[in-house]
């Protein structure tokens, strides 16, 4: 066992690492380019200095040019630092824009600045200690994993056996509604339930395969099979594309190489050697010490830190909670609401059609932010209004229209859940109309509309805490 834990300082090829910085930033780079089309929906999240388009241009632009750098240059210690910093003024900040992988991308950020800090101190060109493989997918997977699975844990959705059949069942989630139909509910409580011990079981199995159990990593790799069915389920595909990037650091690459295996010095190693096994430490405990019910009443209260403290160690570290795909997402919106534009076969969202489902355009972050954030609002009329006229203002600018907004109710019954697969064939209903002139929007909304979006929630939330009961 000694001699596994000393093998873990000495030198391998660093191919497998390369990769999977060249991979997960590009991610982030296409990311940026979202950001730029979005850039009228999310400038007033960012420190007040960059509000304004010129500033918050211009920091893009360094972003993405720091970014290509890095793929052509053999050392780009300098181009992460800068992408670190970037990570942490667009991403950390982030709040009603916040996309789940977006401290992932921070914490990988610092975990690549850190090692290309080693790496150009390091006269061992084109390799890297081992440990470098098995901290990199601990940051970047195995937290979220873990983190994860403590809110699927208490999740009823997943404790019945429904994390995959829940969301498949709901239209504008997925990418193709046909899918409801392809998944067996048996066969979805198998992998919800199998997803759960997977993601349990992570983080050991990771360190046990870089200490000799070679073994375990296939079933390491059956992970990325998840993220891949992801990819071509749900309207995310940067998050799924991240994950696989990461997954490379499990890969066998560094024996293309055969560098000799030699030990490097103790001296340029210690610092990060301590540095992450803090980070990591940290992580667990946050993570082991915070509640997971961030929906219930007085939730800071019973949390061992102040909200200021932890919001800071996120913004910096990309250590922070983020449950994913859980009831309370539905709950609070079990409906699709969907903008018809007179005399037009598609609506604001570019290619979304009646039931919500979105194009490449109105994939990920916007999706999130439309599914999610504006059309959950819409029982507060004067906030759902101001998303609303946002997007209009982003989508059509000085072009005048009007139309009509139309939804549909989902029941959630986790007793019976073939009773969602019944809901998808109700048409949509009329909510109401919209007048977008001059950049101001109207809304003429339908009161008996209305009252059935509110008893749908009710029921739902309801149903939820009756479950956890």
């Amino acid at each position: 066992m000694q001699n596994r834990l000393r093998n873990l300082i000495s030198h391998t090829s660093d191919s497998a690492y390369v990769w999977t910085r060249r991979l997960f930033l590009s991610c982030i780079l296409l990311e940026i380019f979202q950001l730029l089309w979005l850039s009228p929906l999310w400038l007033s999240e960012l420190p007040r200095i960059l509000q304004n388009t010129a500033p918050a241009y211009a920091l893009m632009t360094v972003w993405g040019i720091a970014i290509v750098s890095s793929f052509i240059r053999k050392s780009p210690f300098y181009e992460i630092v800068i992408n670190y910093i970037c990570c942490v003024i667009v991403f950390g900040n982030f709040a009603e824009f916040e996309y789940h992988i977006d401290f992932v991308y921070i914490a990988m950020s610092f975990y690549f600045l850190t090692i290309e800090d080693i790496r150009r101190k390091d006269e061992m060109s084109g390799t890297v200690p081992c440990w470098v493989y098995p901290v990199g997918l601990t940051i970047g997977v195995g937290f979220f994993y873990f983190d994860s699975a403590l809110f699927k844990i208490i999740a009823p959705m997943w404790t019945y056996g429904l994390g995959f059949w829940l969301p498949t069942s709901i239209p504008h989630v997925v990418w193709w509604p046909e899918l409801i139909h392809m998944i067996p509910l048996g066969l979805s409580k198998v992998l919800s339930h199998a997803t759960l011990l997977f993601e349990f079981a992570f983080i050991p199995f990771v360190w046990l395969a870089f200490l000799g159990i070679h073994q375990l990593r296939p079933i390491i790799l059956l992970g990325a099979l998840l993220h891949i069915g992801i990819f071509f389920a749900f309207p995310i595909p940067l998050f799924a594309c991240g994950m696989l990037a990461l997954y490379v650091l499990i890969l066998p690459i560094q024996s293309l190489k055969e560098p000799p295996v030699t030990t490097t010095s103790w001296r340029i190693q210690k610092p990060a050697v301590m540095f992450f096994s803090t980070y990591i430490l940290t992580g667990m405990l946050l993570f082991l010490s915070m509640p997971h019910d961030v929906y219930a009443g007085q939730y800071w209260q019973r949390a061992p830190i102040s909200r200021n403290a932890y919001n800071v160690i996120g913004q910096l570290t990309g250590i922070k909670l983020h449950g994913l795909f859980v009831d309370e997402h539905f709950s609070r919106c079990p409906f699709t609401i969907s903008v018809r534009v007179d005399e037009s076969e598609r609506t604001y969202t570019r290619g979304a059609d009646e039931q919500g489902i979105g194009d490449l355009f109105s994939s990920g972050r916007d999706w999130r932010h439309r599914t999610f954030s504006t059309h959950c609002n819409i029982l507060a009329e004067a906030a759902y209004t101001k998303e609303l006229q946002a997007r209009f203002r982003h989508r059509y600018g000085e072009q005048n229209v009007s139309g009509e907004l139309l939804y549909k109710t989902y029941q959630l019954d986790y007793q019976s859940p073939i009773s969602l697969k019944e809901n998808q064939m109700r048409s949509m209903k009329r909510l109401g109309r919209f007048d977008y002139q001059q950049h101001r929007l109207e809304l003429s909304l339908e009161h008996d509309a209305i009252k059935d979006l509110s008893d749908a929630r009710h029921a739902a939330q309801s149903a939820l805490e009756n479950l956890k009961k």
